[in-house]
């Protein structure tokens, strides 16, 4: 028999990373298109999140990222205005904590979000790539090309 109160949220909360992105991506659309008239049960499906902390850190990034691509920003922000005011409900100090490493996190990246047709629906882009590339020189620089190794004879 298991010791939780809520045998159904028992367990680690991990899951793949592609079910997670299609779950709150799922989630999203739902709080989006119901979470007017249905708030409760919505805001009861975003609070079962928080039953795993890291679960906070995984739903602030997504939101972050998806706002940065969304052709709507406004209404993506009111919704993760309210995702997180459930979350800050729920978890005031796992809430503070994560905004707080996030917000330091940014100071330390500089990268570019663009929207993307598959799950995560965004990818990074990393600045300046090619001007590193040309300072460090071409590793392959000497190497032969074109008759690569094995097959043939």
């Amino acid at each position: 028999s298991s010791k939780s109160t809520n045998p159904v949220l028992s367990g680690s909360g991990w899951g793949s990373v592609k079910g997670t992105q299609i779950v709150l991506h799922n989630l999203l659309y739902i709080t989006a298109k119901y979470g007017t008239e249905h708030w409760r049960e919505v805001e009861g499906l975003w609070c079962a999140l928080c039953t795993w902390p890291i679960n906070i850190q995984v739903t602030l990034n997504y939101l972050a990222r998806i706002t940065c691509v969304s052709n709507n920003v406004t209404l993506m922000l009111q919704q993760a205005k309210r995702i997180m005011s459930c979350f800050s409900r729920t978890k005031p100090k796992t809430v503070v904590s994560e905004l707080m490493r996030e917000l330091q996190l940014v100071e330390m990246i500089s990268a570019e979000l663009q929207a993307a047709e598959v799950p995560p629906y965004y990818q990074l882009v990393l600045p300046n790539q090619l001007s590193r590339h040309d300072q460090l020189g071409d590793p392959l620089e000497g190497v032969a090309k074109g008759g690569g190794g094995g097959g043939g004879g």
